[in-house]
C-alpha cells in the first residue's frame, strides 16, 4: 500500500478550509467570513499549548508555530510526524 505524503503548505495552498478540517479538525462557519475553531483542544495538542483567542482565527490560517519552525508531514491527509526545520 503506498502512502502519499503532503507537505504542510502544499495541503494548504490546494484547499485551505479542507486542510483545517483534516489536520486541526477545525470547520469555518458558512455564514462568517471568519473561520471559527471548533476543536480548540486539537490545535493545542499540535501546538503544545493553549491557543489564544483561537474562535477568532480566519479559516485557513496556518498558525505562525507551524509554518514558519515546523516541517509537518500529513500521511493519509493527518499530521503524523513533527520534527523543527533545520
Amino acid at each position: 500500500m503506498l502512502r502519499k505524503t503532503v507537505g504542510l503548505h502544499e495541503l494548504y495552498a490546494s484547499d485551505p478550509e479542507r486542510a483545517d478540517w483534516q489536520l486541526l479538525g477545525r470547520r469555518s462557519n458558512s455564514l462568517s467570513r471568519r473561520g471559527f475553531l471548533s476543536g480548540a483542544s486539537r490545535v493545542a495538542a499540535v501546538l503544545g499549548s493553549e491557543v489564544v483567542f483561537s474562535q477568532y482565527m480566519p479559516a485557513g490560517m496556518i498558525p505562525a508555530a507551524l509554518a514558519d519552525s515546523v516541517i509537518a508531514n500529513a500521511l493519509r491527509l493527518r499530521v503524523v510526524n513533527l520534527e523543527e526545520a533545520g
